[in-house]
């Protein structure tokens, strides 16, 4: 089995907005008909940098390859991408986007999920809910108590002084 190609759907709210945020699904393709699919996160002004480099660098690296030597693979497309120093955050990211797909391809392979492979998986998985950081303290509040009631053990609520006075960000926490 051999790899024939890396294709790349981009996914935002605004492609204008410079500050936003952007989901990349990276799909690994092979000549067995079995495709892996990975994930990152992005913000939406670096996003077509981030594609580019997917499409092509790393594409390149990994077109005629065997995908079930994910290993090797990681290895190649870190030191082909980067064979001076600088740039990792964003390569490895992509990179990670990679991995996952390749990951991916040896589970479906196997009719496994990839926690399987891994070694095994849980009954349940902690997980945290992500607060509408936009809502006042009273509506935060009642949003915060609805996701315990749905069974998250963990809350974030957005605290910065980038994104609230200090003062504010206490009285949300509280």
């Amino acid at each position: 089995m051999k790899i024939t190609d890396v294709t790349v759907t981009r996914y935002s709210e605004s492609r204008q907005a410079q500050a936003g945020v952007e989901i990349q699904i990276v799909d690994v393709h092979t000549d067995d008909s079995v495709t892996g699919r990975g994930f990152m996160s992005t913000s939406t002004a670096v996003g077509g940098v981030m594609a580019m480099l997917l499409r092509r660098n790393l594409k390149n690296v990994l077109v005629g390859e065997n995908p079930l030597l994910t290993n090797d693979l990681w290895r190649r497309t870190y030191e082909q991408a980067l064979p001076g120093r600088g740039g990792q955050g964003l390569v490895l990211t992509c990179i990670a986007a990679i991995d996952f797909a390749l990951w991916d391809i040896k589970g479906n392979l196997l009719n496994a999920p990839v926690s399987a492979l891994f070694g095994g998986q849980r009954e349940r998985i902690a997980t945290y809910a992500k607060c509408a950081h936009h809502l006042p303290p009273d509506k935060l509040a009642e949003r915060a108590a609805a996701y315990v009631q749905q069974g998250h053990t963990a809350l974030k609520i957005r605290g910065s002084a980038t994104f609230v006075s200090p003062r504010e960000a206490t009285e949300r926490v509280k």
